[in-house]
């Protein structure tokens, strides 16, 4: 589920972003927001195309291991009896909350990427947790009992979990774009070398007759 995400939030940001020709926010937005923006923008559109994605998988967790038929068809059975029950929009049930959570990290990262990768997912795994299934209720009801300490349970593991993880993605995005830039600009130079070669030839034959 990481790679489709990751390839749809990267290749929609890239072009967002940099592409004046057909993003209207590269056209319209200045520098110093288009991150943001394009950011947000490209977050919305991967988690709305993985949600349906999610919801299955984590259907299919839940499956008791000893249950009566294969978890699969298991987990089809019901995804089929809730669309038939609520419709197709139930297959993106829970993708509000799950914007709420990426959406505002993601926009934090791309923001400060530049800044330093290692730091940035640092701060971004500390803003993200906790993760919760209904926000309000939950985080009123931990605030209550356990108080402003509570909220922030389980920060430290996430970001030593989660900091590297960003950080090599970050990086190997970065390293990698810059391989095949390098490769792309090699081989139109050596093409138009060529053009440019054939061009000559061709002149001097011309002048020779």
């Amino acid at each position: 589920m990481a790679i489709p995400a990751n390839i749809i939030y990267f290749t929609g940001y890239e072009w967002l972003r940099f592409n004046r020709a057909g993003s209207p926010i590269a056209r319209a937005v200045p520098d110093d927001y288009a991150p943001l923006v394009a950011g947000s923008a490209a977050r919305i559109l991967a988690a709305t195309v993985v949600s349906p994605i999610e919801l299955f998988r984590t259907r299919l967790q839940a499956v008791p291991e000893r249950a009566a038929t294969n978890p699969l068809t298991s987990t089809f059975r019901g995804i089929q009896d809730m669309v038939a029950a609520h419709g197709y929009r139930s297959l993106w049930r829970g993708l509000s909350l799950t914007l709420w959570r990426d959406t505002r990290t993601q926009v934090f990262r791309d923001t400060t990427t530049s800044t330093s990768t290692t730091t940035t997912a640092s701060a971004t795994a500390s803003a993200a947790a906790p993760e919760e299934r209904n926000m309000a209720r939950l985080l009123w009801h931990i605030f209550r009992t356990e108080g402003l300490p509570g909220l922030f349970r389980g920060g430290v593991p996430r970001t030593l979990r989660v900091a590297p993880a960003c950080a090599i993605m970050i990086s190997s995005y970065e390293v990698g774009k810059r391989v095949f830039r390098g490769v792309n600009e090699r081989a139109l130079a050596e093409r138009r070398g060529l053009v440019q070669g054939g061009g000559g030839g061709a002149t001097a034959v011309g002048g020779h007759e």
